[in-house]
């Protein structure tokens, strides 16, 4: 037909109608797996987009929770190097 996918069902025709025919029914398969399709392309641009929020999220909070690791690492490079002189930035 256009290009699409198709589903054939055949049936014989009962013994006592005396012909050896068949009917066939050819179905779209969209018409059965259509709407799967489209819920599952939906699914991956909500997968893929909270993907992106999650990881902006875990860059900040990432961030936030390494600085004050950093600071403590800072002050403890100045007590080894015996330098005390140097002031303690606020957390």
């Amino acid at each position: 037909m256009n290009g699409e996918d198709l589903i054939a069902a055949f049936a014989n025709f009962p013994v006592a109608f005396g012909q050896p025919w068949q009917v066939i029914t050819l179905t779209p398969i969209d018409d059965f797996v259509g709407t799967l399709k489209k819920t599952n392309r939906l699914m991956m641009v909500v997968i893929i987009g909270l993907t992106m929020v999650e990881l902006f999220f875990i860059y900040f909070a990432s961030r936030r929770l390494s600085r004050p690791v950093e600071n403590v690492s800072r002050q403890l490079q100045e007590i080894e190097g015996l330098n005390f002189d140097a002031p303690a930035r606020p957390p």
